[in-house]
């Protein structure tokens, strides 16, 4: 997934209890790639999910609502907004570093 831009947020102390302490079924959503993915950035971790080349602003829109929806399930407390996501070039997946 090199130069592979990520769109996500980043991940809150709330955000991380809730993933842990998640109902088994909706694991899913953080543990399947076909999700949602964890990935770190100059020190940050992040939830999200890469963002294909070429991929246009209105898709971008609603790549933003699937990670706020998604993330909805695993943390119900957690209120993010599509505003809350951030698009990032320099992101590792968490499950390819070294």
């Amino acid at each position: 997934m090199e130069d592979t831009l990520f769109a996500g947020v980043r991940l809150t102390q709330a955000l991380k209890d809730a993933m842990h302490d998640c109902p088994e079924v909706d694991r899913a959503f953080f543990t399947d790639p076909g999700y949602l993915i964890l990935f770190n950035s100059r020190g940050d971790s992040y939830l999200g999910r890469p963002v294909p080349s070429g991929t246009s602003v209105s898709s971008l829109e609603d790549l933003a609502r699937n990670i706020i929806s998604l993330i909805a399930r695993i943390s119900p407390t957690e209120k993010f907004k599509p505003s809350d996501i951030i698009i990032i070039s320099d992101a590792v997946p968490l499950n390819q570093q070294n």
